[in-house]
């Protein structure tokens, strides 16, 4: 193989490596008569070279074997949750010091019907929750439920907005059934338009905001106050 080619081989996938290693194999295959292995004037090919290009040719079938199969496990997720798996665990921990508490219980994710990609970011926050987060002594797992129909439900302990999720059904949800609204987005907070938002990038963040608080019936214990912004 030229030099240029072995220098570059680092940066090179294995399936682009064989169909290198198979482009100058066909070029000496031109120049030997594989079948006999003899070349044209007569010499005969050694052995061991005939051994080394069987076994390339080996290496090369099934390095193009193992990256058809294993590329799709190796590519970035496609979508990723408005919320880190952090998020999710500091609002298990949250939902804990509501009073009085619950005995852990089901988060409701709302999401936008008509938006896709808000269903899709619902789902990956669901699954921020997968097999449970402790909360305490219990366990909080969390559900994908359409905003349009969050009022029509009941036996949640919290709420958390999804993208595109709109906040004025979900907080009416919430008030109907005194359990808090939050969000990733202080902004939605502080517009009282949810009861808490968390953050955990760069620093943990926990705002609540006071007036949507009580209008939801939901209240803290002194200790979770203390640890918070409220507004």
């Amino acid at each position: 193989m030229p030099a240029a080619v072995c220098s570059a081989n680092s940066r090179l996938s294995p399936l682009t490596i064989c169909l290198l290693r198979y482009a100058r194999r066909s070029f000496s295959e031109r120049q030997f008569h594989i079948g006999t292995g003899s070349l044209r004037t007569g010499v005969h090919m050694p052995a061991k070279i005939q051994s080394l290009m069987s076994r390339t040719r080996s290496i090369c079938i099934a390095s193009s074997v193992a990256v058809i199969l294993f590329l799709p496990f190796l590519a970035p997720a496609a979508t990723a949750a408005t919320m880190s798996a952090k998020d999710a665990q500091i609002i298990a921990k949250a939902i804990g010091f509501l009073d009085p508490s619950p005995s852990g219980g089901v988060v409701a994710v709302a999401y936008d019907a008509s938006n896709p990609a808000s269903k899709t970011d619902a789902d990956a926050i669901v699954g921020l929750f997968a097999g449970g987060l402790a909360e305490g002594s219990n366990s909080v797992t969390a559900k994908a439920v359409d905003a349009g129909t969050l009022g029509d439900g009941s036996g949640y302990i919290a709420v958390i907005l999804a993208q595109s999720a709109s906040a004025d059904k979900v907080m009416a949800a919430a008030k109907a059934h005194h359990i808090p609204c939050i969000s990733a987005e202080a902004s939605q907070v502080q517009a009282g338009t949810c009861v808490m938002s968390v953050s955990s990038d760069p620093k943990v963040d926990i705002t609540v905001n006071h007036a949507a608080a009580q209008a939801t019936g939901v209240s803290f214990q002194s200790a979770f106050r203390m640890l918070i912004h409220e507004i």
